[in-house]
């Protein structure tokens, strides 16, 4: 607050008639406690010219009998550069994402009804802002409508982006309903705008240009796309308006072509979209999908997005289907330490959805110790995918139909589970990041040596299940998965041709074989690309490792001792570390071979009373 005076002293401006006022000496604005527990803020947006000041009152207004009202939604911005505005006849600070908002979308003639979380909720409260955070969804569907505010037009680029967006629109609604033109009101009806897109590239478009494609990969670049709260905000209404600077566009048209680039790879590979946020505007508004994810999904998936407060990991969701489902009426409280809160979540995951999901999520063994090894830190960014990753409908077994058994200590952060150890990891080998990438493919590559191995004793079979060594490994690598996100097993004869493609591929560019390799019972035209891309994805950062009766696995940062274990009600594998006389959870893992409850048998007794494995 330093610079306070001098920019008070500045800010005599032009007023709405244009008499000159001298704002200077005003005092700060303060807050005074709402009256009753259906009390809200609502802000009176004063009309004024794009060079006056922006000027608004706060009024107290109640829940049960609330006036007709906009909510905004926009990004904070830096919070070290700030911007006066007056409040109630007082200054307030505000940012300068904030002030251009408000002086966009205030009118000329007349004042403006807006709820607005910056002002309209006293920040320096915690007490308010937890309760008042705790009613944002009602807050959103309450509104007439739902403003987002993407910020500044820079260079008419906001105005590009958005007409390139409705011709995008028309023409994918033209070849789909027959319609020539957007017609927003059936798109506000449909719960998936997928089904809306063309198979092809639309052709013809007086869009598709170098300029119209890199303004639309700008506008997607807008910092809002990456905010975590703007899920629920514009989730909680069907009446939602984007605008970038002084243009508008409806919120399912914006939607609408990000499903389109993201369904051809030629368009936003091309044109720069890999760096922008365009995937998140698809993924918010999958209302069938939201409607049905997990509760421990959709926080795994809340961690690509930003938040200021680490808290807000968790309370910027609670207003999603997710929560309400699972009756999840804790308050949001901002004096709670994060560890008490990411705890008290996870316990209440395991509780409510009786399921070991969750502990997928759990990526921090090295980050910290005082951290419970089985709670994720959601404010981390996941370093690897998760084996059963929150977007595909997939569901493994390898526990089988044991039922979950735990017990969970929220004061001591213990949880005790019960299951069985499967084996101990022997070897283990980091994949890294970059080690698929085209011509830098080396000898020590793992498929050139399994590859190499088999070659050299073509009649030994080695692996626990009586395949190769090598069909194992193509399936650890992909996680058993196809490139459709399905089970390779469903079709393992196009899978196995993109495999055998793929080593061809590894074979060529290394030249170190000139005889190909070729499959049995593989399928035509398999696609090395397509494998390899999946690969990338689901090996990122992970490290693929051997125990000692020969199974192998794709798992997290494991080192030799380490057990492989099937926790009762769990669908996956995990690797758990003993520790002092307790374990700690290292993460989730697949191994072929047990994914589908291979290793559970239900005749050995001792077997399925299982083990009590407490993990800190």
């Amino acid at each position: 607050m330093g610079n306070v005076n001098e920019e008070m002293a500045t800010l005599g401006k032009e007023g709405t008639k244009g008499q000159r006022v001298d704002y200077s000496h005003q005092p700060l604005y303060q807050y005074t406690r709402l009256p009753t527990e259906t009390s809200f803020r609502l802000l009176e947006l004063f009309p004024g010219n794009d060079h006056a000041p922006v000027s608004y009152h706060l009024r107290v207004e109640d829940w049960t009998k609330p006036p007709e009202y906009e909510a905004v939604s926009y990004a904070w911005g830096d919070a070290n550069k700030k911007a006066l505005s007056i409040c109630n006849g007082f200054h307030l600070m505000i940012s300068n994402g904030l002030r251009d908002a408000l002086t966009e979308m205030r009118y000329r003639n007349h004042a403006r009804l807006l709820w607005v979380d910056a002002v309209c909720i006293d920040q320096a409260n915690n007490d308010e802002r937890g309760k008042q955070v705790s009613n944002m969804r009602s807050i959103y569907e309450g509104a007439k409508s739902v403003l987002v505010w993407l910020g500044k037009d820079v260079e008419r680029q906001g105005e590009r982006a958005v007409s390139a967006m409705c011709e995008i629109a028309s023409e994918c609604l033209h070849l789909t309903t027959g319609r020539k033109s957007v017609d927003v009101t059936e798109l506000k009806s449909k719960d998936e705008l997928w089904d809306l897109l063309p198979e092809e590239i639309l052709v013809n478009l007086q869009c598709d240009t170098p300029d119209s494609w890199r303004s639309l990969a700008w506008l997607f670049s807008r910092p809002w796309f990456s905010r975590l709260w703007v899920l629920q905000e514009v989730n909680s209404n069907r009446e939602v308006r984007v605008l970038c600077g002084s243009t508008k566009v409806c919120w399912d048209v914006v939607v609408l072509v990000a499903s389109y680039i993201r369904h051809h790879p030629k368009i936003y590979l091309r044109w720069g979209f890999p760096e922008s946020y365009y995937v998140n505007a698809y993924y918010m508004r999958r209302r069938y999908w939201l409607e049905r994810v997990s509760l421990a999904s959709l926080l795994n998936w809340g961690r690509s997005f930003d938040t200021s407060d680490p808290l807000d990991r968790v309370y910027a969701l609670m207003g999603m289907p997710s929560f309400t489902q699972t009756q999840y009426s804790k308050a949001a409280d901002y004096s709670r330490p994060k560890v008490e809160l990411y705890t008290d979540i996870t316990a209440w995951c395991i509780q409510k959805t009786e399921s070991l999901r969750v502990l997928c999520y759990s990526q921090h063994l090295k980050d910290s110790e005082e951290f419970p090894s089985w709670v994720p830190q959601w404010d981390r960014t996941a370093r690897y995918q998760a084996i059963e990753d929150s977007l595909t409908k997939l569901r493994w077994r390898s526990s089988g139909d044991t039922k979950l058994q735990a017990k969970i200590e929220t004061g001591t952060r213990v949880i005790r589970l019960k299951g069985m150890v499967f084996d101990v990891i022997e070897s283990q080998r980091y994949l890294g990041r970059n080690m698929w990438s085209g011509s830098q493919v080396s000898q020590d590559h793992p498929v050139l040596e399994y590859w190499e191995k088999q070659r050299s004793h073509p009649t030994i079979t080695t692996y626990p299940t009586g395949e190769s060594n090598l069909d194992a490994l193509s399936l650890v690598l992909t996680t058993g998965l196809d490139h459709n996100q399905r089970k390779a097993s469903e079709n393992p004869a196009s899978f196995k041709a993109s495999f055998t493609a793929y080593l061809n591929q590894l074979l060529e560019i290394t030249r170190s074989d000139a005889w190909p390799y070729k499959g049995e019972e593989t399928g035509e035209g398999g696609d090395w690309f397509k494998y390899e891309t999946l690969v990338r994805s689901k090996c990122y950062n992970r490290y693929l490792f051997s125990t000692r009766n020969g199974y192998l696995g794709l798992g997290p940062d494991c080192r030799a001792g380490d057990l492989v274990c099937l926790l009762f009600g769990g669908e996956v594998p995990f690797v758990l570390r003993p520790k002092d006389g307790h374990y700690q959870l290292v993460g989730d893992a697949y191994v072929h071979g047990i994914m589908e409850g291979e290793a559970i048998h239900r005749d050995d007794e001792e077997l399925l009373l299982g083990m009590q494995f407490e993990i800190h």
